[in-house]
């Protein structure tokens, strides 16, 4: 059930502005995190679900650890270049769009 309560939690992050419903995909995504708190991809949700809450340190946080472990850098580059300019950190929101540019640029692996 760990994915599906992942993959749910990230859509409440993605539509909902709702207070009581974003509240309740950050606890799903605690509890997973619980589980398994290395998981890049809870990480990156739980990341995405706190800055949808305003909590914007702690989802730089998460999608920070979430990098090394992930696939897919480029959504986390792109998230931490918005949360690092809101921040007032321009310094690391450069190092972000540049890194997410060089994932962009490279090539990518075949898939079947």
């Amino acid at each position: 059930f760990g994915v599906i309560s992942n993959n749910l939690a990230m859509a409440i992050a993605s539509v909902s502005n709702d207070q009581s419903d974003l509240e309740r995909a950050l606890a799903m995504m605690n509890g997973l995190l619980k589980q398994d708190p290395e998981n890049p991809f809870f990480l990156d949700t739980r990341g995405h679900v706190l800055a949808k809450l305003g909590q914007l340190n702690e989802a730089v946080r998460d999608l920070e650890r979430s990098l090394s472990k992930t696939r897919n850098k480029e959504a986390a580059h792109l998230m931490l270049v918005e949360l690092y300019r809101h921040l007032g950190m321009p310094e690391q929101a450069a190092q972000h769009q540049s890194m997410l540019l060089a994932e962009q640029a490279a090539p990518k692996a075949a898939t079947r």
